[in-house]
């Protein structure tokens, strides 16, 4: 299994220390759309491992109690806390207008209102405080923060991120 095809949906938190019931808590906005998968892939010594869901409960809106097969006890289920969970892509909800997934403008050009053209996405660092796209831009690095306010526009066909950076925001990395 190629990991560039699955998206993280959280982490395994707790185990429950008489049933064996594990906490999921996504990093998912919503995660309401998920309660019908039957399948998890848990990250295990770097690769993804599928394991089978025999009871799943949405607690709140960002996360789920659930049973695995063959993991019904405390003594199985206890060593998967900790552990990353992912789901293919296929699963993402389609999003519509200048919403994205991080994953999804790897590679998309950057077109800022006053310099234009400004170089392509290489990552997109998530930060506690607040997410940054990092530019490449005549060989220099770019980061602009992912916030609502200074993108536009996003056209996928094109693979084109429009974006409104602060006045000499941009200008401060080309100084330098």
């Amino acid at each position: 299994m190629n990991k560039i095809d699955y998206f993280l949906l959280g982490k395994i938190t707790k185990c429950n220390r008489k049933t064996g019931q594990l906490t999921l808590v996504t990093d998912v906005d919503d995660a309401s759309g998920y309660e019908d998968v039957e399948v998890l892939f848990l990250e295990i010594d770097g690769g993804l491992v599928p394991f089978f869901i025999s009871d799943l409960q949405q607690r709140s809106r960002e996360s789920f109690v659930l049973t695995l097969e063959d993991y019904n006890n405390p003594g199985k289920a206890q060593p998967l806390v900790g552990l990353k969970v992912f789901l293919p892509i296929s699963l993402l909800k389609k999003l519509v207008g200048k919403q994205f997934y991080f994953h999804e403008i790897i590679g998309y050009t950057v077109n800022d209102s006053q310099k234009g053209n400004i170089g392509k996405i290489e990552q997109v660092l998530e930060a506690r405080e607040q997410d940054l796209l990092q530019i490449s831009y005549l060989g220099k690095e770019l980061l602009i923060p992912a916030v609502d306010e200074f993108i536009v526009k996003l056209d996928r066909r094109r693979k084109i991120l429009f974006i409104d950076a602060p006045e000499g925001l941009i200008d401060l990395y080309l100084n330098q």
